[in-house]
């Protein structure tokens, strides 16, 4: 069981902490399920994650030529934007 502060934290227990690997300022993203609160640990990528996905992405549109150009035209028309 915890308790929420009068600012609104929470102590999340030493054993879930332990056990999850959760250090002063981990990062989590928050949601609600009608009353259930979820937090969800979050791992923030390095800037090598970022390259190593700017390469995939670049060889992705190479493959189905797709060129810089033709890029907003794409995500106006999945977002149905006009």
């Amino acid at each position: 069981m915890t308790r929420m502060s009068a600012k609104g934290q929470l102590v999340i227990p030493s054993q879930i902490r332990s056990r999850l690997g959760l250090t002063e300022g981990t990062p989590f993203a928050v949601a609600t399920r009608g009353d259930v609160i979820l937090l969800k640990k979050v791992k923030i990528p390095t800037i090598e994650d970022f390259d190593r996905l700017v390469a995939k992405a670049g060889k992705s549109a190479a493959a189905h030529n797709i060129k810089p150009e033709d890029v907003e035209d794409i995500i106006h028309r999945h977002r149905g934007v006009k």
